[in-house]
């Protein structure tokens, strides 16, 4: 019988030792446990989930069944000396036989462990756990009764749903900046972003130094009227991981704004996940909080293949889902509604939106209620989407583009004077280069002695010639891109900045555009 144990040591080793699944088939006679190795790894929402139903003075002896699966979570418990219920398999109970004093020691440590262990945030499992799910319900109630629960019974944002070109440079992430700042409510602020590189600036997401910073808040100037928010184009991701983190960084602004902030940083970062979604940016929310990729390639005879997971956010997608199906009940939405969210999500998403959906509505109504949602809240029929409007084109001194920082794409400047600057370019230089290296390359071995330092001189002559004589490039570059301008051209193709005349170097550009702006002035003029 100590084979039914299958070796609990393991768990003795410390709070990463295996914990060993235990396989049980079921016969005639009840539960069996056959012989079996222990080896597997710690089935710690399990072990969790076993800890809540264990009776007085049970004691777990080994867990069975794993939370990726489909499976009721099982386990041995020790209901009292000799014998054992296995929870999730209703009253069935059968003897265990021989223990020894030793065995009884392991037993006492396992279920001491189980007892005591907290699972991550990031554990993997389809829903949030009971604890996680009081939480958010809890929170999510605050945040409907302080700012109305109007935003979180609206349709979430859809990738469809944003009007305006996003091309992934500056001008755009400004552009979507303020279009978000003006989808949950704050017009009203002027959006300042700063291009930069994220550890350079010393942001350090709460949690470690593990988290990457695409994006970040720096909060409001001294006049509380400018948002200003930062930007790392090295850490460029797929667009929805962009309006992810952008709405996050929104939420933050929007959680100053309305006094909602809390002390403990960590819980706050979590309070502006639940935020962002609750303003409507939960799809874009779940997708970004989990990324599964596979892929692969055949060359010949090899075969390739890769699997990359990434993670991103404070709440875990499972939580983000949950949400989603929460949103879906509280504004009485139908199938159509759950489907229409289930279609924009990545597959174990949606697939974990479904099931939190399917435990959700039997208790609609009671959700409802501690939400605050009254029953005239909901609009009747299907419910209008909203739209997010990109901004207009970035006004001078919106965008601040670091000098350590590139291969990111000019800023927008329509409307905006640009100047016409002579361009230096190197098409001699390479040319007389190259000229030199041939003729050095003959001097090494064709000639010997006198003969080779003709050869090499006679080269750094022509090098000479070329570049005092030879052809050099013609044409203009726009200050503001440094792009070709055409000669004819009064607006830049690249950067759509007004043609205004000619200076001489890139550095004029700021005077230069400060005097042919209406009421400007240049000093010294």
């Amino acid at each position: 019988a100590a084979g039914l144990i299958a070796d609990a040591a393991a768990a003795e080793g410390g709070d990463d030792a295996a914990v060993a699944p235990l396989v049980v088939v079921e016969t005639d006679e009840g539960p069996v446990v056959p012989g079996q190795d222990a080896t597997g790894e710690a089935l710690r929402d399990t072990l969790v989930a076993i800890a809540a139903e264990l009776e007085g003075d049970d004691r777990v002896v080994l867990a069975v069944g794993h939370p990726a699966l489909d499976r009721p979570a099982t386990a041995l418990a020790l209901a009292e000396p000799g014998r054992v219920r296995a929870l999730g398999w209703g009253d069935a109970r059968f003897e265990l036989t021989r223990l020894t004093r030793d065995e009884h020691h392991r037993l006492d440590v396992l279920g001491e462990r189980v007892r005591s262990f907290r699972p991550p945030v990031e554990a993997i499992r389809t829903a949030p756990t009971d604890d996680e799910q009081a939480w958010l319900l809890e929170r999510l109630a605050e945040l409907c009764a302080a700012v109305g629960a109007a935003p979180f019974i609206a349709p979430p944002l859809e990738p469809r749903d944003i009007v305006g070109e996003f091309h992934g440079d500056a001008s755009s992430i400004h552009r979507l900046l303020r279009g978000l700042m003006d989808f949950v409510g704050l017009r009203d602020a002027r959006v300042e972003l700063l291009i930069a590189d994220g550890t350079a600036v010393g942001h350090r997401p709460p949690g470690g130094e593990g988290r990457v910073t695409l994006a970040w808040f720096s909060g409001f100037d001294h006049t509380g009227q400018s948002a200003l928010f930062g930007f790392d184009p090295a850490r460029h991701a797929e667009p929805e991981d962009v309006l992810a983190t952008l709405a996050h960084e929104v939420a933050h602004a929007f959680r100053v704004r309305r006094g909602l902030m809390v002390d403990d940083r960590d819980e706050e970062e979590l309070l502006t996940d639940l935020t962002a979604s609750f303003l409507g940016f939960g799809i874009s929310l779940t997708n970004s909080a989990y990324r599964y990729r596979t892929g692969g390639e055949v060359t010949g005879t090899r075969v390739t293949h890769w699997t990359e997971v990434r993670t991103g956010g404070y709440l875990p997608a499972q939580a983000f889902a949950w949400l989603l199906a929460l949103q879906v009940v509280a504004r009485r939405g139908g199938w159509r509604d759950a489907r229409a969210v289930a279609r924009r999500l990545e597959a174990n998403q949606a697939s974990w939106f479904r099931a939190s959906l399917r435990s959700l509505a039997p208790r609609a109504e009671a959700l409802r209620a501690g939400l605050g949602v009254a029953h005239a809240d909901v609009p009747r029929g299907r419910a209008a989407r909203r739209r997010l409007v990109l901004g207009v084109a970035s006004s001078p001194g919106d965008v601040t583009v670091d000098r350590g920082i590139k291969g990111l794409a000019v800023v927008d400047r329509l409307g905006q004077p640009v100047f016409r600057v002579a361009r230096r370019g190197r098409e001699p230089l390479t040319w007389a280069l190259a000229f030199l290296g041939f003729f050095a390359f003959l001097a090494s071995g064709l000639f010997d002695g006198a003969a080779r330092i003709a050869v090499a001189s006679g080269s750094v002559a022509a090098v000479v010639g070329l570049l005092t004589f030879g052809p050099r490039e013609r044409g203009d570059a726009c200050s503001g891109c440094s792009s070709v301008l055409p000669e004819a051209a009064t607006r830049c193709p690249r950067c759509r900045g007004d043609v205004s005349g000619r200076i001489a170097t890139v550095g004029e550009h700021d005077a230069a555009a400060a005097a042919a702006r209406p009421g400007g002035h240049r000093s010294g003029a």
